[in-house]
């Protein structure tokens, strides 16, 4: 079976992590022929042992065949995942579906009356951390991103409680943004998540969580999946921000009742 057929059959039973371990494989293709096992837990925050069994899960007997396998294949040029035309317009109609109104409303509220934030980001969620931060000093609003993962933890182990921390996360699995979440969580930061559409770890942690929904998409070893879907959801809140700041009537002097959804 060639590798682009197998990773479409194989794809759907591989849980978060190891969803996240195929797709650093798939964009980093030109370096896999030398990769070693403990280089690609380490890049993606995993244990060796997590991609011995996903290689399993594909059908190989380890991970040195796998990345043979897979390393033959890409050569030849090969898209991993079809791409469609209208595959971005049907996440985003599904993003739509997934945003709580009433959930960006308590939020945006919250935010205006707190006046900051710290914005977490790895991998492919540091531009949209970085861009929704930006947007956010615009109003007034003190947002810092950090998307260095040693960053991360030091300024996690520096939240202070009822301080504001939103985490972005693609797959809500990735260990580099579960240990500061969890270090923020112990510290009593509100805590809130925008993960793709899934049961995953980080939106169990965090007090409030927001969705979107995107599709995986691969071509010539690249990941070249859409980031628009979590954008979206990320230009509603600031729309409500922008919404309430000028019409500050809507403004209390009382904090907004905490609501865990």
């Amino acid at each position: 079976m060639k590798i682009e057929n197998l990773i479409r059959d194989k794809y759907k039973n591989l849980n978060e992590t190891e969803k996240e371990i195929l797709r650093y494989i798939i964009s980093n293709s030109n370096k896999i022929r030398g990769l070693r096992i403990k280089d690609l837990a380490d890049a993606v925050f995993c244990s060796p042992n997590t991609i011995v069994r996903m290689s399993k899960k594909m059908g190989f007997t380890g991970f040195s065949e796998m990345k043979h396998v897979i390393f033959e294949e890409l050569e030849k040029n090969f898209s991993q995942v079809p791409i469609s035309e209208d595959g971005l317009y049907k996440d985003l109609l599904k993003t739509k579906e997934l945003i709580n109104s009433e959930l960006l409303d308590y939020l945006a509220a919250l935010i205006v009356k707190k006046k900051n934030i710290s914005i977490f980001g790895l991998g492919p969620s540091r531009l949209s951390a970085d861009i929704f931060s930006m947007r956010l000093t615009f109003l007034g609003i003190a947002a810092i991103s950090f998307i260095d993962q040693h960053a991360m933890l030091f300024y996690a182990n520096k939240i202070k409680e009822n301080d504001i921390c939103l985490f972005i996360s693609f797959s809500g699995e990735q260990k580099g943004i579960l240990g500061p979440a969890v270090i923020a969580k112990g510290r009593k930061g509100v805590i809130i998540s925008l993960t793709g559409l899934s049961d995953n770890e980080l939106s169990r942690i965090a007090d409030h969580s927001m969705f979107f929904k995107t599709t995986s998409m691969y071509y010539d070893g690249a990941d070249i999946t859409s980031r628009v879907p979590a954008d979206m959801v990320l230009d509603y809140l600031f729309s409500k921000m922008v919404l309430i700041m000028k019409d500050e009537d809507r403004l209390t002097s009382e904090e907004p009742e905490f609501i865990k959804y």
